[in-house]
């Protein structure tokens, strides 16, 4: 066959294509360079915080949740790679910890033997105190013993309102009530506090002091007027709603003592949420997430922000006259969202949306100051690379920490299989709805408590607090710490050493509490399991007698109520051996066989293994895609259908078909010659046959190495 006789055209503007083409190329790589890298992404301010809050040990990522897999050593590299860089801009960086790093996953034990020396890598500047470190006596005397985690930190673990009773002849903070950050590259001091809002379930050892009675202390006034040291700036770590009415109420006595024009920044939590909110014009207060879903990065000024007067609200007070604005520190008295005007402010950063819930705003009744600024990171290794603009995330030190978390998952036997779920189920909690299939509440009410516990006879309940789950229990092969993770807190169960009428019960707690509504509900907070002759929950007959059982988190309280309600004095008994765990390993055991064969681990097919390779979408892939195709077009059509015109060539006189290097010079001809000169460029006689092959040769099935 000639190639004479193919029945493509040239094209009169070919080498307008082929700039196209190419322009084309570098409009795509540029974007590519724009979504995964090249540039740092983020926005540095004067002082720079990186922020950590609520992780609640899930310091290894989450393996369930590709755009959350970094780990603590990602962490510490990210913070290694920005803090070179703000090093460069001449701009300083502190990295905090604001809270809550117990009860989560399988490592944190009880005490937190295995997680503290994980936390002790991290570079913190200041760590704040938790509620869920005040649940336990164990954790508290771990912590706080001679040489131990608090000691570590040489007085940078905070706790401004949190007492160790039995501390020695005096009752003193477990921590150091505040701190000053010393900026070296800017010179500035930051005064540092660390806050717990009022916190009344805190454990035997420990007082938790009412945030408006330290505010009216003398260290706190003292070292507000500077007689301790002279500061710049405020940061207050403060483990409560963003918008918490104690926040209001440290933000008005700072206010009081340092003047409008003291750069207020507020780090809070323990709501799981991203949030952000401008308090005036120079405070600012910012949540970033939980369990290692999101690191938040802030920037604050130190120098003054003036606003003239006629830029506020009549309404609002002068913020240049020596009368402070109080604001009422009562939660009923604080303005709603809807009735303060909003402010048009400089678009949030927020990199990548959370699969966690978000309440972000920015609204306030003044000027928002620009120098404050929040950003909302994701915590996906890929994404921290990018925003970075780094070429590997990866430091040696975030190495070893990664390393060193895994070994103590291994030791730990975290990774030991219980069984295989054949779907994910959801924590619903607080909108349970047991009726649906993938209902983690549904599931445990309806089967797990029934089977392994209350049994399916009559006249047993078993009651217990909401809170008990955490995340979500997923599909495919379940572990240990997966089943830790969803049920980190493992309550010793109990029961009633005496039966209790059922209308004694309804007095108390009401029927079952149903979904949606839960309007029968009295303690909207707890839920229940009711035997029958089917795993269901029945309403509770006000003429029968039940047995109750009940979790150690609510034990005293459940006891007291049925006490009142009865009259009666009831003995709770410990089931030895039986804990909330228990019952779901055991089920887990028995209900949720492996297969022989795990799919995960059988060969994948072509089809397969592309889609796990677009499974998580990211712009380079389709980039790489996109080219990888228009590539092959654009060699097939020139290789194969543009031919010179009046060619005598023949394929046939070569010794193989495949062998196109013929056309290496015609074909090279083409990206140098003009539109106007190109066809000087061919030599309209026969050539002698080359048996060299050149780089243009498709032997080799090169289309299959590209795809």
């Amino acid at each position: 066959m000639s190639l004479s006789s193919c029945t493509c055209r040239p094209l009169p503007s070919f080498s307008r294509f082929v700039r196209l083409f190419f322009l084309l190329v570098l409009n795509f790589s540029l974007q590519a360079v724009s979504v995964t890298g090249g540039a740092v992404q983020l926005d540095l301010g004067e002082i720079n915080v990186l922020v950590l809050t609520d992780v609640h040990s899930w310091v290894a990522g989450n393996p369930h949740l590709p755009n959350n897999d970094a780990d603590y050593g990602d962490v510490l590299s990210f913070y290694e790679h920005l803090l070179e860089i703000c090093n460069k801009q001449g701009k300083d960086l502190f990295f905090v910890m604001n809270g809550d790093f117990m009860d989560g996953t399988g490592l944190s034990t009880n005490p937190p033997a295995y997680l503290t020396p994980i936390l002790q890598r991290m570079p913190w500047d200041a760590i704040n105190i938790g509620n869920h470190e005040l649940y336990k006596n164990s954790t508290v005397e771990f912590i706080s013993q001679q040489d131990g985690f608090v000691d570590f930190w040489e007085g940078k673990y905070l706790t401004s309102n949190v007492i160790h009773k039995d501390a020695g002849p005096i009752d003193r903070p477990i921590g150091e009530r505040y701190r000053f950050l010393n900026a070296p590259l800017t010179g500035k001091t930051i005064l540092t506090f660390g806050f717990l809002y009022n916190f009344k379930e805190n454990c035997e050892i420990t007082t938790v002091e009412d945030v408006e009675g330290v505010l009216d202390s003398t260290w706190f006034t003292n070292v507000l007027e500077g007689g301790e040291e002279s500061f710049d700036g405020i940061l207050v770590l403060a483990h409560m709603d963003y918008d918490d009415y104690l926040v209001t109420a440290i933000l008005n006595k700072i206010r009081s003592i340092c003047g409008e024009h003291m750069p207020v920044q507020f780090i809070t939590g323990h709501t799981h949420i991203k949030a952000y909110k401008q308090l005036d014009p120079n405070s600012a207060t910012f949540e970033a997430g939980r369990y290692l879903d999101t690191l938040g990065l802030v920037s604050f000024p130190t120098k003054l922000f003036d606003i003239e007067p006629s830029y506020l609200p009549s309404e609002i007070p002068s913020m240049k006259s020596s009368a402070i604005p109080s604001i009422s520190p009562k939660p009923n008295n604080l303005p709603s969202p809807s009735a303060i005007p909003s402010i048009l402010a400089k678009p949030t950063t927020s990199l990548h949306p959370s699969p966690f819930p978000s309440n972000e705003r920015t609204m306030a009744p003044f000027p928002v100051n620009h120098e404050f600024k929040h950003q909302f990171i994701q915590t996906s290794a890929r994404l921290m690379k990018n925003v970075l603009g780094v070429d590997t995330l990866n430091t040696p030190n975030g190495d070893a920490l990664s390393t060193f978390i895994r070994k103590t998952q291994v030791d730990l036997g975290l990774f030991h299989l219980l069984g295989c779920a054949s779907i994910s189920y959801r924590n619903d909690w607080p909108n349970i709805d047991i009726g649906k299939v993938d209902s983690l509440w549904g599931l445990y009410l309806l089967d797990v408590v029934p089977s392994q516990l209350i049994t399916n006879s009559p006249g047993n309940i078993f009651i217990q607090n909401g809170g008990a789950f955490r995340s979500d229990l997923n599909d495919g092969n379940v572990t240990v710490d997966d089943l830790i993770s969803t049920s980190p807190f493992n309550d010793q169960l109990y029961v009633m050493d005496k039966k209790i009428k059922g209308s004694d019960f309804i007095k108390a707690f009401g029927t079952r509490c149903k979904s949606p509504d839960r309007n029968d509900c009295k303690r909207p907070d707890l839920v229940m399991s009711v035997s029958g002759e089917r795993p269901s929950v029945e309403d509770v007959s006000p003429s029968g007698s039940y047995t109750i059982y009940t979790a150690s988190f609510v034990l005293k309280n459940i006891t007291d109520e049925l006490n009142i309600a009865a009259n009666l004095v009831l003995e709770p008994t410990e089931l030895h051996g039986k804990q909330v765990n228990t019952l779901w390993s055991g089920y887990i055991n028995n209900t949720w066989i492996c297969p022989s064969v795990n799919k995960k681990d059988e060969p994948k097919d072509f089809f397969d293994a592309l889609a796990d390779f677009f499974e998580e979408f990211t712009a380079l892939k389709v980039i790489a895609f996109i080219l990888t195709f228009i590539i092959i077009v654009f060699f097939g059509w020139m290789f194969v259908c543009r031919c010179p015109t009046n060619s005598d060539y023949s394929v046939g006189g070569y010794e193989s078909s495949s062998d196109l290097s013929y056309l290496d010079d015609h074909s090279l001809n083409e990206f140098t010659a003009s539109d106007t000169s190109r066809g000087s460029n061919y030599n309209q006689s026969p050539q002698p046959l080359r048996q060299k092959k050149a780089y243009h040769s498709i032997q080799g099935s090169p289309i299959e190495e590209i795809v």
